[in-house]
Parts: structure tokens; C-alpha cells; sequence
């Protein structure tokens, strides 16, 4: 008999994790946080492991971490697991794999091949962290059996690389995660072909992201259990991250912008996001504006575009791998003698470059701080405001509109659909049975048997 449990994910955006178990084997899916896991910081007694789980930012799964030395809960260790076990991340983003550093030695951890060639670059950079866990690659269309389960992965669309939707059969009961899409993107027809597999193949429950129906302003109503990763603050930056802009849209901006402004751009996009890095690049080289990537952004390109032309920093270049007929160093003191020939990539952390600059249009492209939620946006809007740069968001959602994920769903048309990473599932959950669908809202932490969905 199948069961499952969702231990978080449901009424956030992010933080996704879900649980499929039957008597000798399990496979969590994702394993995010929701929240900035600074805030589990507790007494030095405290482990960051206990303290996460204490403050409610990691969930109490039992038989998965190494407890034995926790002070202050009671939490089965993975020593006393019988179950053959093992975790699939859908991409790479903090929100559905950050949590990976808690996990003991010996966990089985899948993900498609370029997130792991994506994170361990990341983590090559000093973008990520080292984990204990055992990091494996799985194939697209490609089964991976834990036990008597099932796992296979399609290629979908996201604004990372590596993106998955997951394909989970147990003896008895069939389950589609779709990880986070869009239709907006490069890769739409990786989308359509995994929904149209996924009709085929008939599954008993889907799961479906949806962040588009977070803010929807015709619902008048909130769930009345419904939470916010950090106590709304973030709304602005959701409401800014789903206008339904393309990529293909974003490069024809970015053009336009290269050959027409004179002033100071400077760039900050997420280093997670490979494929629009890659064509921030292209688009700058063919405008004859490089873009000047700082060495980390630089090392994660040439990882995946080996023969792509870059432009870096030049105090980066020394001792490096960069260092060949494929790049071309560029000093921050020729960027600030002529600041309009050059796009200067630019992080927070390196923000005190942009005092050289004789101020300009700063493009913020969905690289941190991600939003005013995060206590260094203000800080990033201060030095702005210093150094006379005009702040633009300039980004394309990773996330279906409503009405393509009404699209997805009723095109499967799965037994049951639950609807998650949302702050309104209850709001969304009527949408989808208004078209036609059997909806199941479930609650935190709660086993379900199938029969019961």
C-alpha cells in the first residue's frame, strides 16, 4: 500500500517536499527551504541541524538524519531506517534542494546530469556548499528503481538549468511532480512533450506548482492557513516576477538597451540561471558592448560553452583556467574610462565597483538580493542611490501564467490534482475544479493512503 506525506511546500512559494512511501522502500522529492535558514540560529548548544528543525525551517523526517546527538528533540536516526531510501531534486534552486547539506553520508541524492555538472561548479566557486551525501546523475526517460518505486525524470522549462519533472510508480498508485514550469521560455516544447507523455501514462495524482496563482487580485479571500516566507514582504517581488514576460522578450530589451544607451549598465543576473547568462553574453558580443563577467559567473559558463567568447575581469584572470584564446581580460579602470563600451556583470557582494562608475542604469535580473524580503535589498538600494544608479528589474518569470497551468493540469487530467507552491492553494485548488478537475488540498505532516486522496 502506497502512502504519502507532504512536509512542506503547501501554502509557500518554495520549500516543496514531499514524501512517497510503501512498506519497504521511499523517495522524498525535493528538499528546500522556505525561509532563510539564518533564522534557525538558536544557543550554541544547538546544532544548525536541530535548530532548523526545532524553529520549523527543516522538517522532523524520521530515519534520515544522524540524531544521536541532539540535545533537546527526539528524532529517530537514518541508522534505524529499514527502508531503502533515496531523494530527487527537480533543479537546482535553493528552494527545492538547499536543505542537501543536512543529510548524512550514504543518502542517495539523484538529479538530472547538468544539475549536478551545475552544482558542482557552484560549489567549485564558492556559490554552494559541499554535501556528505552521495550525488548521482539520472538520464531523462531513464528509470531509477529505489526498491519497489519507480522514479523517471523529463526535461522541462525553468529558468535554471537541469529542470525535471518527476515521474513516480509504486506497485500500486502513479504520481507526476512537475517541479516549477513555464511556457515563456527557451524550452516550451520540452513542457509540452512531458504533458503529453503524462496523459498517456494516466497518473493517479498530480502535483502542480502554483506560484502565478500567489497574487491573484480577483481572489478576494485569503487561505485562512496560508504563510508567506517572510511575512509578505516578498509580494512586490513575486508580483514583479510573474509579469508575463519571455526570455526572448528580455534579450530584445537587453539589445536595445546596449545599442541605444550611453550611460553606465550594469548587470546582475542569477549565476544559477546559465542559459540567459549565456545569452546576456552573446547579445553584448554581437552589439560590440561586452559584457565583463566576474571570474565565478565566468567559470560556470565555460563549464557548459566551452567555445563561448567571455570578457572578464582581468584581476580574475591571473592563475586561472580562463585564461585562453577564448577569453579576453578587461580592467575595471578601461571599464570606468569607458563606461558606455562595456556592460559591467556585477554581484552584492563586489557593489563597492560601482563607486568608479560615473553612475548609470543598474538591471537587476533576478540575481540576489532577490527581493525586498531580504534584508540586503536595502542595503543594495542605499549604494544605488549613492552612486547615482537608476535600480530597473529586468528578468522573465521562471513560472507558468495561471492560465497555462489551468493548460498542464486539465491536459493531464490526473485522477486527483493537489495544487502547492502557492501562497492560495485553497484559491487555486477552486480554479482547477471549476475546469473540470477532482482537487485534493492536503494537510502538513499528515500521512495520506491513496484511497483517501
Amino acid at each position: 500500500m502506497t502512502k504519502i506525506k507532504f512536509w512542506n511546500g503547501l501554502d509557500t512559494i518554495g520549500g516543496n517536499i514531499v514524501e512517497v512511501a510503501t512498506e519497504t522502500s521511499r523517495v522524498i522529492c525535493d528538499f528546500g527551504a522556505a525561509g532563510d535558514l539564518s533564522a534557525a540560529s538558536l544557543d550554541n548548544d544547538y546544532t544548525p541541524l536541530e535548530a532548523g528543525i526545532v524553529t520549523g525551517l527543516i522538517p522532523a523526517i524520521p530515519n534520515l538524519f544522524e540524531t544521536s546527538k541532539f540535545e533537546h528533540i527526539v528524532l529517530s536516526d537514518v541508522s534505524e531506517s529499514t527502508k531503502n531510501t533515496a531523494i530527487f531534486i527537480s533543479h537546482l534552486h535553493l528552494d527545492h534542494m538547499a536543505l542537501l547539506r543536512f543529510l548524512p553520508k550514504g543518502t542517495d541524492v539523484y538529479l538530472s546530469e547538468d544539475s549536478v555538472k551545475l552544482f558542482e561548479q557552484l560549489i567549485k566557486v564558492g556559490e554552494d556548499e559541499k554535501v556528505l551525501a552521495s550525488i548521482k546523475p539520472f538520464s531523462y526517460e531513464k528509470p531509477v528503481n529505489v526498491g519497489d518505486i519507480s522514479v523517471s525524470a523529463y526535461e522541462s522549462d525553468h529558468d535554471v538549468i537541469g529542470i525535471s519533472a518527476l515521474f513516480i510508480a509504486t506497485p500500486d498508485f502513479k504520481i507526476i511532480h512537475s517541479g516549477d514550469l513555464r511556457l515563456n521560455g527557451d524550452h516550451p516544447q520540452a513542457v509540452i512533450n512531458w504533458v503529453e507523455k503524462a496523459k498517456e501514462w494516466q497518473p493517479d495524482l498530480l502535483l502542480i506548482e502554483g506560484t502565478s496563482f500567489s497574487f491573484d487580485d480577483s481572489d478576494d479571500t485569503t487561505d485562512s492557513d496560508s504563510k508567506t516566507d517572510s511575512d509578505g514582504k516578498e509580494e512586490q517581488e513575486e508580483l514583479d516576477d510573474i509579469i508575463p514576460v519571455t526570455e526572448k522578450d528580455l534579450m530584445k530589451r537587453f539589445e536595445k538597451l546596449l545599442l541605444t544607451s550611453k550611460e553606465s549598465l550594469v548587470l546582475n543576473p542569477y549565476i544559477r540561471n546559465v542559459e540567459r547568462l549565456k545569452n546576456f553574453v552573446d547579445i553584448a558580443n554581437m552589439t560590440h558592448r561586452p559584457l565583463i563577467l566576474e571570474k565565478p559567473y565566468a567559470t560556470v559558463l565555460r563549464t557548459f560553452y566551452p567555445d563561448l567568447f567571455l570578457y572578464v575581469l582581468k584581476e580574475a584572470l591571473e592563475d586561472s583556467q580562463l585564461n585562453d584564446s577564448f577569453t579576453r581580460g578587461v580592467s575595471l579602470d578601461e571599464i570606468c574610462q569607458e563606461p558606455s563600451h562595456y556592460v559591467l556583470q556585477n554581484s552584492f557582494k563586489h557593489l563597492n565597483r560601482l563607486m568608479k562608475l560615473p553612475g548609470g542604469i543598474y538591471l537587476h535580473s533576478n540575481g540576489e538580493p532577490l527581493g525586498d524580503y531580504d534584508p540586503r535589498f536595502l542595503v543594495l538600494m542605499e549604494i544605488l542611490e549613492k552612486y547615482q544608479f537608476t535600480f530597473k528589474s529586468f528578468g522573465a518569470s521562471g513560472h507558468a501564467s495561471q492560465e497555462d497551468l489551468i493548460k498542464v493540469a486539465t491536459a493531464i487530467h490526473a485522477t486527483v490534482t493537489v495544487p502547492w507552491h502557492t501562497f492560495k492553494p485553497g484559491h487555486y485548488g477552486k480554479v482547477l475544479e471549476q475546469n473540470g478537475l477532482r482537487v485534493f488540498v492536503p494537510q502538513k505532516n499528515t500521512w495520506y493512503e491513496t484511497e483517501e486522496l
